[in-house]
């Protein structure tokens, strides 16, 4: 019958319009899982420079902190001593900021950045912890829309045990 004709030429445009959505959703899932690696592996390494900032931070409190705990009458070379410290904290930090201004953008370039595991690693993973996480979980919700902490715990994870970022990159896509 000629309705049935029509029926059956109408379901099959349906049916690749339908082909077409799915593919160009699998790419777009894709496309999102590759920034979401890249992000992840940029923030890693923006959190390593970080934490060399933060040490450098840390330096400069300790400088302050001793000079605060030397006597009320401190003679011209603690004077001296203290302004040196300041000034070489000073320079550390905006080196720092510098390197941290440097960071590259090519994924390339990203992924052979140097990361400081020391500083990743010290405090007992503090760095992981507090600027890692929250960091990868931010970028989850961006991507997914709802907080995943099983994804977030499997990047940290991942940064965790040194692997290489174009391990976790393959993997997500998966």
């Amino acid at each position: 019958s000629r309705w049935w004709h029509r029926r059956q030429a109408f379901l099959q445009k349906e049916q690749r319009y339908d082909d077409l959505d799915r593919e160009e959703e699998k790419e777009e899932l894709a496309e999102a899982a590759k920034k979401a690696a890249q992000e992840v592996e940029a923030a890693a390494a923006a959190v390593a420079n970080a934490a060399a900032a933060m040490e450098v931070d840390a330096a400069a409190a300790a400088a302050a902190a001793a000079a605060a705990a030397t006597p009320a009458t401190p003679s011209a070379s603690q004077d001296k001593d203290v302004e040196m410290k300041e000034a070489a904290a000073s320079e550390s930090i905006s080196s720092a900021s510098a390197s941290a201004l440097n960071i590259p953008s090519d994924p390339q370039e990203l992924w052979n950045w140097p990361v400081q595991w020391s500083v990743m690693e010290a405090n007992d993973g503090q760095i992981l912890k507090e600027k890692i996480m929250p960091f990868a979980s931010q970028i989850v919700v961006e991507l997914l829309g709802v907080p995943e902490a099983d994804l977030t715990k499997y990047v940290v994870d991942h940064i965790r045990q040194r692997k290489p970022p174009q391990d976790l990159v393959a993997e997500l896509r998966g």
